[in-house]
This record gives structure tokens, C-alpha cells and sequence, in this order.
């Protein structure tokens, strides 16, 4: 029963993902050496998705917005609240374009100060 346990745990303990048939195919696969991924690289990622998200949010407040000018039907409410939402969503992407390209800037001389 302890040599089972003792197995189970050197099982464990060993990453299947360290050394091995994969490290030699990575390693093979780009000339010699794996890449690394440094935390700006991974903040950039981050960075890109949360940007990529908050575009599909501006497209889905544009086309709500015009499904209900269209459907106002001259109603100043309805045609005021529509245009409401595509001035706010415009200055939204205004400012998620500006954030965008301040955070770009910033990982870039982050990573040129790192070498």
C-alpha cells in the first residue's frame, strides 16, 4: 500500500509538461528553444481582449440604438433616447481608443526598458 502512495505522489509531484516528448517538439518546433512569454506579453494579451470586448459592446449599443430610432416612429422619446445611447457609445469608443493606444505606448517603451 506505500509503494502505491509513494508512486501516486512522484506521479504528482512530476509536471508532464516539464522535459519529456514535448519540451524536445517545442524545442525542435522553433529552432532550438522555446519562446517564453514575459508578463508584458501576457498583459498585452489581456490588454487586447478587454479591447476586443468592449468594441463588441460599442457595435451592440450602435445597432440597439438604430433598431430604436428606426422603430421610434417619430416618437421624440424613443428618438431622443437613441440618440442618446450613439452619442455616449461614440465617446465610449473615443475613449477606450485613446485608453488603447496610451496602454500600447506604455507595454511597448516597457518592454524596450526591459532589454
Amino acid at each position: 500500500m506505500v509503494k502505491y502512495i509513494l508512486a501516486a505522489a512522484t506521479a504528482a509531484t512530476t509536471s508532464p509538461f516539464s522535459g519529456g516528448a514535448l519540451t524536445t517538439a517545442a524545442n525542435g518546433a522553433y529552432g532550438g528553444t522555446a519562446p517564453t512569454t514575459t508578463i508584458i506579453d501576457t498583459l498585452k494579451n489581456v490588454g487586447n481582449a478587454v479591447f476586443s470586448v468592449l468594441g463588441l459592446v460599442f457595435l451592440f449599443l450602435m445597432l440597439y440604438a438604430g433598431i430604436l430610432w428606426m422603430t421610434a416612429a417619430g416618437e421624440p422619446k424613443k428618438v431622443t433616447k437613441a440618440k442618446e445611447i450613439l452619442s455616449q457609445s461614440v465617446i465610449g469608443l473615443i475613449i477606450c481608443i485613446c485608453a488603447y493606444g496610451i496602454s500600447f505606448f506604455v507595454m511597448t517603451w516597457a518592454l524596450v526598458l526591459a532589454i
